[in-house]
Formats: structure tokens, C-alpha cells, sequence
């Protein structure tokens, strides 16, 4: 079973855009799509597509990432959460920069 939502909004003079989905797959079929992204990250542009939709990302060099992994005796989940401010100026050029804030 899969479920989409897509939402375009205005918003201070620029557009958002979200899309969202949660489907089933096999792992490899899971990790076709993460490789992709990984591309994707390491090029400083990603891109997610679904039933025609797409959103593109610009991706500065220095970002935010959560990682949270969940293991019980009847499910188990992994989430990835990677964050960042899209205009380049706002964000640190390194690491040191960002960890200095703190």
C-alpha cells in the first residue's frame, strides 16, 4: 500500500514544496533509491520523484544529520533526517564554524 501527498504552497514571496510517501519495497529496490540520493548528496543537488512529482534540493557542503534506530522484538525502524537552511550564506562553510555556534 502506498500513500502520496503533495502540497505547493506560497509562502513569503517564495514557493514551498513537499512531498511525501511511504511505500513497500524490497531492500534492494530501497537501497537503488538510497544510492541515488547518496549521488544526489554528493553532487549538491537532490532530487525526489514520485507518480510524476518531483522536488529538487540545492545541497550546501556542511548540513545537519539525525539518525535515530529503533529495534523491538516486533518491529524495527531506522530514520534518516538531514536539515539545512537553503540559502548558502546562512550556513557555515565548515564543521568548526557550525560547532563554535554551540
Amino acid at each position: 500500500m502506498s500513500e502520496h501527498k503533495e502540497t505547493d504552497q506560497k509562502k513569503s514571496g517564495s514557493e514551498e514544496k513537499k512531498l511525501e510517501f511511504t511505500t513497500r519495497l524490497t531492500r534492494e529496490d530501497a537501497a537503488g533509491i538510497i544510492e541515488a540520493l547518496v549521488e544526489g548528496l554528493k553532487e549538491g543537488l537532490l532530487t525526489v520523484h514520485k507518480s510524476g512529482d518531483t522536488v529538487t534540493m540545492d545541497v550546501p557542503r556542511v548540513i545537519d544529520m539525525e539518525i535515530e534506530a529503533t529495534y523491538k522484538p516486533h518491529k524495527a525502524k531506522f530514520e534518516l533526517e538531514l536539515s539545512w537552511r537553503p540559502n548558502r550564506e546562512e550556513n557555515p562553510d565548515t564543521v568548526e564554524a557550525e560547532e563554535e555556534k554551540k
